[in-house]
């Protein structure tokens, strides 16, 4: 999959990195994600984490997995969502 991450020499202090699906714990789901909003506190915290870094915090998605203990919403509910790890901008983020 794909996701935006930081790199501060790049222009926009942003580049894509190709990395693996994440795999959620037993008590979170995988979501698909669909659309995140960037917003100004994100991009200029981009300019000062070192290269890599993920990044993303509002995302809207579908359940694409559901969690292993059977919590959380069943696969294809729509999700409006906060990435805790700050990992939104990418295809898939792991969610409880």
């Amino acid at each position: 999959m794909r996701r935006l991450v930081s790199s501060p020499d790049a222009v926009g202090n942003l580049t894509f990195q190709d990395t693996e699906v994440p795999t959620p714990k037993a008590n979170e789901c995988l979501i698909r994600v669909k659309a995140f909003s960037m917003n100004r506190g994100e991009l200029k915290r981009s300019q000062n984490d070192p290269l890599g870094t993920p990044i993303g915090w509002d995302v809207v998605g579908v359940v694409e997995q559901t969690a292993q203990d059977g919590s959380g919403p069943p696969i294809g509910t729509k999700i409006v969502a906060l990435s805790i790890r700050s990992e939104g901008w990418a295809e898939y983020i792991d969610y409880r």
